[in-house]
């Protein structure tokens, strides 16, 4: 769920791979889903920045699935995300702008009170109509 309220589905290709092009960033292939409109999606490929591979315990699920899609939320909730009904891949920065060094913390948006519980209903509601069951809440 997007802080907007757009129910996401997000399906990542782990692991980070080390990029081709020379370049000092990983790579990270996925796909965002929208579940509320059959179809539109946005392929993507996360860009994880050198300096913020350092900063990382490790690039596996457990350490990275959380701010990995918290920087796509957030991409999304900037409009910066097109969804598509075609396959072209997006690229989607990962870097030091999604860190607060200083702090030694993550960085993403800051939701008001009734934001979050607006969020929360959301969540729960297009969760348990898109895959039934348990939904998660907690967030690292």
């Amino acid at each position: 769920m997007s802080l907007e309220g757009l129910p996401l589905t997000f399906e990542l290709e782990w692991p980070f791979r080390r990029s081709t092009s020379g370049s000092d960033f990983y790579v990270l292939h996925g796909v965002i889903r929208v579940e509320s409109a059959h179809g539109l999606h946005a392929p993507m490929s996360v860009n994880l920045s050198a300096t913020i591979r350092e900063v990382m315990p490790s690039l596996e699920p457990n350490d990275a699935e959380a701010p990995v899609i918290n920087a796509l939320r957030k991409e999304v909730d900037r409009k910066q995300v097109e969804f598509l009904k075609s396959a072209k891949l997006l690229p989607v920065n990962f870097s030091s702008r999604h860190y607060d060094f200083k702090r030694g913390r993550w960085v993403f948006e800051k939701a008001s009170e009734e934001q979050i519980l607006d969020f929360l209903q959301r969540k729960v509601y297009w969760q348990t109509r898109a895959t039934g069951g348990e939904v998660w809440i907690a967030d690292a």
